[in-house]
This record gives C-alpha cells, structure tokens and sequence, in this order.
C-alpha cells in the first residue's frame, strides 16, 4: 500500500513563511527586543505580582471582563435553550435539534477563534 503525503496548501505556506519572518526580523518594543534591553540595564524585569495589582486596579479591565462575561453567558444561554426552542416549534426530533443547535455553537466558536 502506498502512503500518501498531504502537501501544504499554498495559503498554508505563505502563513508558515510570514511567521517565521515575523519571528526572525520583528522588534519587541520601539526601544529594540526584551532581552538585548534588559542585558544592558535599559529595562527591568517586570514584577509579576505588581503587574498583576496594576491590571486589577485598572478599570478598563473590569469593564472588558464583564462585557465579555454578559456576552458568553448570552451565548451560553442561548446554547442551553436552543435545542428545545427547535424541538418544540420546528417539531425536529431530540437528536435532529441538538444537532441544530450545536451548530449554531460551534459556528459561535469559530467566529471567536478566527477573531483571535
């Protein structure tokens, strides 16, 4: 039997060529990368848990994480109810309205990943 071998696309190999391009030739910060400024003393490495207490006291933050917290508990919400939602008004049998359903989950979840 002959063992077949699955070629990148050409989309795929640009994408893999632009990241390591971007790997190689990009700049951390404006002032040059992390690790030549720290050698030379130009800048310090952050402390963790000050970081941490900045972002926390930040209000954009909390204004983000609840805007998004509203907007995933409205899909999830919308998942969980879905399903029956098609069974009791398009008369879809149970597995035909999950089925319904998840799709609208997993199309959820790919606009979100493919905005990340």
């Amino acid at each position: 039997m002959r063992a077949s071998v699955t070629l990148l696309s050409p989309t795929e190999q640009q994408q893999i060529i632009i990241a390591v391009l971007v790997l190689a030739f990009a700049q951390d910060l404006p002032l040059g990368q992390y690790g030549i400024l720290r050698k030379t003393g130009q800048m310090n490495k952050a402390k963790s848990w000050n970081e941490f207490k900045a972002a926390c006291l930040n209000y954009r933050m909390w204004v983000m994480l609840i805007l998004y917290g509203y907007c995933f508990g409205v899909e999830l919400t919308a998942s969980n109810i879905l399903s029956t939602y098609f069974y009791d008004q398009f008369q879809l049998s149970v597995s035909k309205a999950a089925l319904w359903a998840s799709v609208f989950g997993y199309v959820s979840e790919w606009c979100l990943f493919c905005m990340s």
